[in-house]
């Protein structure tokens, strides 16, 4: 039985929030009209050199989904993205501001996962698509652990956009928050509509977790996991959460969920 190198990122299933925290709030280019039209020189793709990097992921499916294993829904490729070497940085209203993005025609959804990750406080990292219509973030320092590393809910495109805001003082003109994009993922599912699904096979496997009463102290503690190997496919399952006295984030997941 193969067991890879994983990340897995949980979707909180009764809440319908992301396990990431999130500020929220509104990247500079919402606020910019000219920003808005497919014109724009940084939304156009292939507008700029290094702006939009094509994914090198296998953008096709390899087997079908079986019984009682993980959804296989994607592949995933590795990355070099980082302010240094991609996208644009420039200053505005007393920040140093870096944008940059990704895509891969055809994908449903594409997971970045920042294998570099942390900010200083004031920081907000933003992931949206072309239309404006999808935004994750604000990501903030609150975001920062130990292994350096964020992952981030697969956003619902086959372009996404990374925008960083870093405050600086007038005579800083270089980011002191390490960003580095080292993994992504091209998908075939919108993973935010699977994370509402119920299918039917659920009702079979976790009839005590699988209902639509919110109130319920098992659904309430039910979860969806996106996981993605180092290299090779990307997979969605389903776990509960553990709570314990020592508070630490354990979550459990059938044994079906391994990965074949």
């Amino acid at each position: 039985m193969k067991r890879p190198a994983i990340l897995t990122v949980l979707l909180l299933t009764a809440l319908s929030v992301m396990s990431q925290i999130s500020v929220g709030g509104m990247p500079y280019s919402f606020k910019d009209e000219t920003a808005r039209t497919s014109k724009s020189r940084f939304l156009q793709l292939g507008a700029a050199d290094d702006f939009f990097t094509e994914l090198n992921a296998d953008t096709v499916r390899h087997d079908d989904d079986g019984n009682y294993k993980a959804l296989y829904v994607g592949n995933v490729c590795s990355l070099d993205i980082s302010p240094e070497s991609h996208g644009r940085i420039f200053r505005k209203d007393g920040n140093i501001v870096w944008r940059a993005g990704v895509t891969s025609k055809g994908a449903a959804s594409i997971g970045l996962v920042f294998t570099e990750f942390n900010i200083p406080d004031g920081a907000k990292l933003f992931l949206y698509n072309p239309g404006q219509t999808i935004v994750l973030g604000a990501f903030t320092a609150e975001n920062n652990n130990n292994s350096d590393i964020l992952p981030v809910q697969p956003l619902a495109s086959d372009s996404v956009i990374v925008e960083y805001i870093e405050p600086a003082a007038e005579d800083i003109t270089a980011l002191r928050g390490k960003l580095r994009i080292g993994r992504a993922s091209h998908n075939f599912y919108d993973i935010g509509e699977l994370r509402k699904a119920n299918p039917n096979k659920g009702n079979k496997c976790t009839p005590h977790v699988n209902q639509d009463a919110y109130d319920n102290p098992f659904k309430n503690a039910s979860c969806a996991m996106f996981i993605s190997e180092k290299i090779g496919k990307a997979y969605f399952g389903s776990g509960q959460l553990i709570n314990n006295p020592d508070k630490l984030p354990y979550v459990i997941s059938a044994a079906h969920l391994s990965i074949k």
